[in-house]
């Protein structure tokens, strides 16, 4: 038996029989090519989630050796109590505790009636156009009477006095030191009602400190401009983009009253002392940075939860779906967005670094070129699908830092007249010079952080002058506003952005 055994054939080897099986018929060698072709695929992916998460621990590595935050809940401040807390008066409040409520924002918006009167609109200070309040009075009068012989500004003054007992709480909530919108951070995709809030109740604020102004009571005026400040306060704890975005919409809205009480030098010196104090306390560009880390705390959360997937099923938690299983194998195709994590990552770094380096020039030296950010960006706005989601950023990118350079430069406008009108008040002229206000006015001299040059200043006859800045297009148009065809409102590419007056009221000047 061990002889016959001995002489038995020997064993074919392992690739004779795979070719004899695949003789057998042609789906068969369908089927081995299918498979050698589904290994090759799970390898490659495989190889290119390794190197993705390489790629990316290189990335957070070097980022965080920087001091940099990558996701938003580090963003996320410590709660603040209730006393101390602006927000958490109960007119606020109710926003997020009843947000289908219909009170709040009904009673604290400028009311249709008058709205959508003509001439009605809130002024604005970038075209040199006052609020038009004998407009507002009689859109009022219409459903208000009032004595014929009353000024617009008394007017609109009694028409906004329902609204006195919900400013009256502002007010006094105002008074606690912090402000903090309860914004839930592992929800940021929450309704935010405070958003139109905030604006509205900024605009019946304007409305109001410019018929305040108009009748001499620069105190009330005072008053609202401070109140709009610590709405602002509220929302820059929040490093989102929508949130930014409001907040420089209302700071544009704050200004307005500013502009008209300096147009008929209403404020007393005191007072601009304490204007140029709040606004010196701002800082737009510093918080554009803050906002685009914010945002890249936000990416980076919402990537990792594509990747990781839902994590439950209906079976409960006992169970993870195939697409978190394969994760956890190394198989899942995430190597797409991990590399398109890096590269909006390394995008936003590449707009946070000269924003940052600009707001801490506290030199007067000249700043980074902010008005170039897409050409900046021009190598990351390819098809290539490892860097398709960050191309897609860019134009966004580009739009809020061209409003928080042009938020900014307002601030920079408006900190400058009120020291060209404290040195009127003091020396009964404007002065020739912009270098005269330093130091009694002025510590120092913002430049134009849209081209690092001086502002531009010229002072004419009659006690009128021009302040601006050369504007996104860098280039020094004298003074004049470009308007958009479409909205009439001045277009932040072309023309200067300008801070300039109207001729003045017929009101007696308070000064």
């Amino acid at each position: 038996m061990s002889a016959t055994a001995s002489q038995r054939a020997p064993r074919p080897s392992p690739f004779l029989r795979l070719r004899h099986w695949l003789r057998g018929g042609t789906w068969r060698v369908v089927f081995f090519t299918g498979g050698c072709l589904l290994t090759l695929g799970v390898l490659f992916i495989a190889e290119e989630n390794w190197r993705a998460e390489g790629a990316w621990n290189r990335c957070h590595t070097a980022l965080e050796a920087r001091g940099e935050k990558l996701t938003l809940a580090d963003f996320a401040p410590p709660p603040l109590p209730a006393e101390q807390n602006f927000a958490a008066t109960p007119l606020l409040a109710a926003l997020f505790t009843k947000p289908t409520a219909p009170a709040f924002p009904i009673t604290l918006m400028l009311d249709d009636a008058a709205t959508n009167s003509p001439g009605t609109a809130l002024g604005s200070w970038r075209v040199a156009r006052r609020t038009d309040l004998t407009a507002w009075a009689n859109a009022y009068r219409s459903h208000t009477p009032s004595a014929s012989n009353v000024s617009p500004g008394a007017v609109v003054l009694t028409a906004l006095t329902r609204f006195e007992p919900q400013f009256a709480e502002l007010r006094a909530a105002s008074q606690r030191p912090g402000a903090q919108f309860p914004w839930t951070w592992d929800n940021p995709d929450q309704l935010a009602p405070h958003f139109a809030a905030a604006k509205a109740i900024t605009q019946t604020l304007a409305l109001h400190a410019s018929a305040a102004l108009a009748e001499g009571r620069a105190d009330a005026a005072l008053a609202d401009l401070t109140l709009s400040l610590k709405l602002d306060q509220a929302l820059r704890n929040e490093p989102i983009m929508l949130a930014y975005l409001v907040r420089a919409s209302v700071l544009q809205l704050t200004l307005l009253p500013v502009w008209e009480g300096l147009a008929d030098h209403r404020w007393s010196d005191t007072q601009l002392q304490e204007i140029q104090q709040r606004f010196s306390q701002l800082n737009f560009l510093a918080d554009l940075a803050q906002t685009l880390r914010g945002e890249r705390g936000l990416a980076n959360s919402q990537t990792e939860q594509m990747i990781a997937g839902p994590r439950s099923s209906a079976r409960g938690d006992e169970t993870v779906n195939v697409r978190s299983a394969a994760r956890s194998l190394g198989f899942g195709p995430h190597a797409l967005l991990r590399q398109n994590q890096i590269h909006i990552n390394q995008l936003f770094q590449l707009a946070i670094d000269p924003i940052q380096a600009a707001a801490s020039n506290s030199q007067g030296q000249r700043p980074p070129d902010l008005t170039n950010f897409q050409d900046q960006a021009k190598s990351l706005r390819t098809q290539h699908p490892y860097r398709v989601l960050a191309g897609m950023l860019v134009p966004a990118l580009q739009s809020v830092i061209e409003k928080g350079l042009q938020a900014q430069v307002s601030l920079d406008l408006a900190l400058v007249a009120c020291a060209l009108e404290r040195h009127r008040l003091a020396q009964g002229t404007y002065p020739a010079r912009l270098e005269l206000l330093v130091p009694a006015y002025l510590p120092r001299l913002p430049v134009d952080l849209t081209d690092g040059q001086p502002l531009r200043y010229q002072c004419g006859p009659e006690g009128k002058f021009v302040l601006y800045s050369v504007g996104l297009n860098r280039i020094d148009d004298g003074g004049r506003v470009e308007l958009s065809p479409e909205t009439q409102n001045p277009n932040p590419h072309q023309g200067d952005w300008v801070w300039r007056y109207p001729p003045p009221t017929n009101h007696p000047a308070h000064q």
